[in-house]
């Protein structure tokens, strides 16, 4: 396999330690990502905003991937890891 393939497989499966999800990391990890998403999603219906939508796409990029490889969903429990997977996914 090819380093990118190991890195994205490494990124996509849950690692050995995640945060557990709490209010505190839901304020710190979840909340900045969403809040990211909602203002891309003001600046797009308001007009002559595209260079700073597009400023703006890496770090919200990049907050959204820390959410989704940080903050575990299911509580340690392996038959719910799949909550996992719906944060990386949407």
């Amino acid at each position: 396999m090819s380093f990118l393939a190991l890195s994205l497989r490494e990124a996509v499966y849950p690692p050995s330690i995640r945060v557990p999800i709490d209010i505190a990391t839901f304020l710190s990890y979840v909340l900045p990502a969403v809040l990211g998403y909602f203002v891309i999603a003001v600046l797009a219906v308001i007009p002559q905003t595209h260079v700073l939508r597009l400023a703006l796409w890496p770090v919200i990029t990049l907050l959204s991937f820390r959410a989704a490889v940080s903050v575990d969903m299911s509580l340690g429990e392996p038959d719910r890891r799949f909550r996992n997977v719906v944060l990386v996914v949407s």
